[in-house]
């Protein structure tokens, strides 16, 4: 399935004046900031998964520091859970192109398993090894207007994303992927159409919302770990009460253009020509796949 409209081509990238970090590459349709070097995409293709590694995958904005947190708490020690002073970003490590060179856990071969990663890249970019060595993998979907408007607060605050001065110039890129992390049909359909592969697990963000204890049943069973009630383990980020109290872990750049970086809700941000853009885009890409997602917007109340 195409990822766009108008095919992107490899290469360097020509960013419109309003998009700082500059400048970027693309590479599978995936942009990336030259901080990320190319011979660093082409090694990636060479990194060994392991078939005991648990990977965390979703499109960027997708909240999978929720599912970090969720995970990370199901597979570990309950005194490592209770020990506040734990790092989670050190025990699950953020695959990029450039932590690959920095990382000892990604390089290293030595025999700690299992790891723990999570990473926004598209499965083009994933080394095949991942796929090959039947490793676990959970991936993490949410409804692709949400993620838009998350995303954008995300990219005008990360030194390797492009940044824009306008929520209108970002939907243009988000619409046709030409983004880091690509088209967001491909990549949530990639693994949509996969969920039936014993080492695949399917989660929708809304169910982390309406059906905590279900999708923490689901991942106990997925990951072969014993029974454990997370909600009440001292959880350094409640995903309930946090998207309750309106907590977003980004500051926003839409405060700039008027927004409210509370509750944020997709209708503030979308144009009704917007709206009706994508709404035709996602009819044309998602037809008969099945899939239905639903907003955070009138789930959280």
């Amino acid at each position: 399935m195409s990822s766009s409209i108008s095919p992107i081509e490899d290469g360097t990238c020509e960013c419109c004046p309003d998009k700082g970090n500059g400048p970027y590459y693309t590479n599978k349709g995936c942009l990336f900031s030259k901080l990320m070097p190319r011979s660093a995409v082409e090694d990636l293709q060479k990194w060994t998964a392991r078939n005991k590694d648990v990977f965390l995958l979703s499109y960027p904005g997708s909240g999978i520091h929720w599912l970090r947190e969720l995970v990370w708490q199901i597979t570990t020690d309950d005194n490592a859970v209770t020990d506040l002073s734990t790092n989670i970003a050190t025990e699950c490590t953020h695959l990029n192109i450039r932590q690959l060179t920095n990382e000892p856990q990604m390089t290293s071969s030595a025999d700690e398993s299992p790891r723990l990663i999570s990473t926004h890249l598209p499965a083009e970019i994933l080394p095949p090894s991942i796929l090959t060595n039947q490793s676990k993998i959970i991936y993490l979907a949410r409804y692709p207007k949400d993620v838009a408007v998350e995303y954008y607060q995300i990219t005008n605050q990360h030194e390797l994303l492009p940044r824009y001065r306008t929520w209108r110039r970002f939907y243009k890129d988000f619409r046709i992927g030409h983004v880091y992390g690509g088209s967001w049909f491909d990549h949530t359909l990639y693994w949509w159409n996969r969920r039936h592969q014993h080492n695949v697990l399917f989660i929708k963000h809304e169910e982390l919302i309406t059906d905590f204890e279900e999708v923490q049943s689901k991942l106990n069973a997925f990951l072969g770990c014993s029974p454990k009630n997370v909600q009440q383990s001292p959880c350094r980020c409640s995903i309930q009460t946090s998207m309750k109290n309106g907590r977003n872990p980004h500051n926003s750049s839409l405060a700039s253009e008027g927004y409210s970086i509370y509750n944020l809700d997709w209708r503030e941000v979308f144009r009704v020509s917007h709206n009706e853009d994508f709404d035709y885009l996602y009819k044309s890409k998602m037809v008969d796949c099945g899939l239905v997602l639903r907003s955070d917007s009138g789930i959280v109340s």
